[in-house]
This record gives structure tokens, sequence and C-alpha cells, in this order.
């Protein structure tokens, strides 16, 4: 039996790939399902890196060898793909509503193509490898005093999906997560490696920066942040007429405004947001508080009206005027 990480991969067939980082173990398996076979671009996968957990994230202490093999990883399955003639798409969370994530032939995961690689902190720029999700990144960045310039109020997404499918935040004088984008590094069809940046191959920028995946795999995106900052929310019910007739002018006036209105009802939910500087004092919501308003009443409450308006449609007008009443 081989006795090394190393050995046990040099076993398997060249086109198939270990699926399943659990817990960051790796097993190794067949990646051919029924439908689709899925590809797994892990660092253990890819070498006998020694992995080591800091702030959340694991750093190789190889460093750049180690990037280097996993970026390789990606590449082996698009030239495996290829030469078996089966199309091949790269999938982040699977948050679109879409149908985008799905694969006529081979799906790559890339949830182990994760952290952040470099900083530029004169340029306020970083490079952070294409699964990594959205919500680890204000962690990444906070040891550099940086931080994203813009997000959604859903940030599970990766980072490299949310450019490619065009996710957006709020905020008249800011651009959606794509506008960030400086550079990237991706996969073309025959398994090189191309750069986009403005220094190199600048006309591709803008459409690989939102391609929806169809100009090649995404491994490391580069975005422009901003200086850390705070959010200071206040959300609460308004007239829905007055809010439509000023929300150019209210959103124009702030940094982040948004509202919600449920139907049969005349009452608009608003929410503002004020960029403070770093360090401001800041009030957040008990965990307490947070466990009801996100979990109890964003998610368990949410689903079981939406699932009771769906199979009695009647009930409707009458779940949306309670909904705008405790929301």
């Amino acid at each position: 039996m081989p006795d090394t990480t190393q050995e046990r991969i040099a076993e398997l067939p060249r086109d198939e790939y270990c699926r399943g980082v659990a817990r960051r173990q790796c097993r190794l398996a067949s990646c051919t399902i029924e439908v689709q076979q899925l590809a797994c671009a892990s660092a253990l996968c890819a070498a006998d890196a020694i992995l080591v957990p800091v702030q959340g994230e694991y750093f190789a202490l190889e460093g750049l060898s180690s990037l280097l093999e996993t970026i390789e990883a990606v590449r082996r399955s698009v030239r495996s793909a290829a030469a078996r003639g089966r199309p091949i798409k790269a999938v982040g969370t699977g948050h679109s509503f879409t149908g985008i994530a799905v694969a006529p032939g081979t799906l790559l995961e890339m949830t182990e193509l994760s952290g952040l690689v470099s900083v530029d902190r004169d340029r306020q720029r970083a490079r952070l490898l294409a699964g990594t999700r959205l919500h680890r990144i204000p962690a990444l960045l906070a040891p550099h005093g940086l931080a994203m310039a813009n997000l959604g109020d859903i940030d599970r997404q990766s980072i490299s999906g949310a450019i490619s499918t065009g996710t957006h935040g709020t905020g008249s004088r800011f651009g959606g997560i794509a506008t960030q984008v400086v550079a990237v590094t991706l996969v073309t069809a025959d398994g090189e490696l191309l750069t986009v940046s403005e220094d190199e191959n600048a006309d591709l920028l803008p459409a690989v920066a939102l391609g929806l995946g169809a100009l090649g795999i995404l491994v490391d995106v580069t975005i422009q942040c901003v200086p850390a900052f705070v959010l200071e929310a206040v959300e609460r019910p308004e007239p829905l007429d007055s809010v439509v007739d000023d929300v150019v002018s209210r959103a124009d006036a702030v940094d982040h405004f948004e509202f919600y209105w449920f139907p049969h009802t005349d009452t608009a939910l608003t929410k503002t947001n004020t960029r403070l500087p770093a360090g401001s004092p800041t009030k957040p919501l008990s965990a307490a508080s947070r466990l009801v308003d996100d979990v109890l009443v964003g998610n368990v409450v949410h689903q079981s009206v939406c699932s009771a308006g769906r199979a009695a449609p009647g009930l409707v007008p009458g779940i949306n005027r309670l909904s705008a009443k405790v929301w």
C-alpha cells in the first residue's frame, strides 16, 4: 500500500481527481458520477502541502509552490476534459438563481482554491484565489487596513462566481463587485494560463471581469480595495409613495440606500447605510438579537410564510400586511 498522499495520487489515472475535502482531510476517490465528473482543485490533492490554520484560512508552508500546484490541478482538469471531448465548467457556491452552474460534462469544484495570495498596500489591492468566499474576505483584508468597496446582502458566494454573474451591492456611487476587478488569472480552453490586467491583455479585462464563465476558468482575482470602514445602519418603515417619489435623491444623498415593498401594502421598509471611519464607535446587535433577526425571523419564519402563501395564495395579502409591520 502507498504510504504518502503523493504516492496514492500517483496511482490514480491522470484523468481522475480528488473529490471531497472534509474538514481539510483529503479523501481520494474516483470522480465519475452518472451525470457529471466532479473534480476538486485541492492543495492537498495536488501536492503533499502542509497546511496550517491562520485566522480561519489555511496557508501552505511551501508558499507559492503549493499555490502553483493547486492551479496546476485546474489546468490538468481542463486538459483532461479536452482530451475526452467533454465540456468543463467551474462552479462557485451555486447561488445563482439560473442554471449557469449546471455542467453538461465536467463540473470543476473550486472550494479549496481559497485564500489571500498577496496585498499591495500602496495601491490598496488584494489578490485572492478564485474560490475564496466573500464572507471570509473582510477578515483577510482587515490586518492590512483594507476592505472591499461594495458588497451585496448575501456573502456566501465565491469571489469569482460573484464577479462572473454580476453580483451587485447598493449605492449610486458604487459599482457592482465586478467593477472592483483590476486583474485576473484564468485557465483557457487549452489549459494555458492567461493574465489579464491593466498592463497585460487590458482589452479583455471588462469581458473577463463579468464573463459568465465563458472565457476560461478564473483561478485568481485582484480587486481594488478601499480603506477599512464601518457601517451605521438605520432601518425603518416609511410610506411607499413618498419613498418612490424621492428614491433617486435619497440614493444620491447617502452611501447606501434600499427599500423593500410587500405587495398589498402601502409601506416601504427602508435601509440606509452610512460609511464611517474604521474605529468609529459601533452598536452591533447582541448575539440573541442576531439569532432572532437573521435565523428565526429572516429564515425560519420567512420560509414558513412563503410556503404558506404558495400553498394557499389567498393568504398572501394578509401575510404581507403582517410582514410589513413586523419585519
